[in-house]
């Protein structure tokens, strides 16, 4: 079961008429697109497409689209720096 399902079936009596955002991971696959629309979830938040290029995905656009679901990449903005003691081999 992906993360996407297993959150949605603990939360569905929460989720009726509700204005509910998902954040997820991975861009959902074309399974979890469908439950999405199902749940009246209004907002997808995603982290990572990988698998832009692929049918399922494709086909996942498009079901997230017909059923109006709001789609948006999380933007990080985390910026650190890393400073390693010199060797003196």
């Amino acid at each position: 079961m992906h993360a996407e399902v297993n959150a949605i079936l603990n939360t569905s009596v929460m989720l009726q008429n509700s204005n509910a955002t998902i954040y997820t991971s991975l861009f959902p696959c074309s399974n979890c697109a469908k439950i999405i629309v199902q749940s009246q979830i209004k907002e997808l938040v995603y982290e990572d497409d990988k698998y832009h290029d692929t049918k399922d995905a494709e086909i996942s656009r498009y079901i997230l689209e017909t059923g109006k679901v709001k789609v948006r990449k999380h933007k990080t903005s985390v910026e650190f720096t890393l400073n390693f003691p010199k060797n003196d081999f």
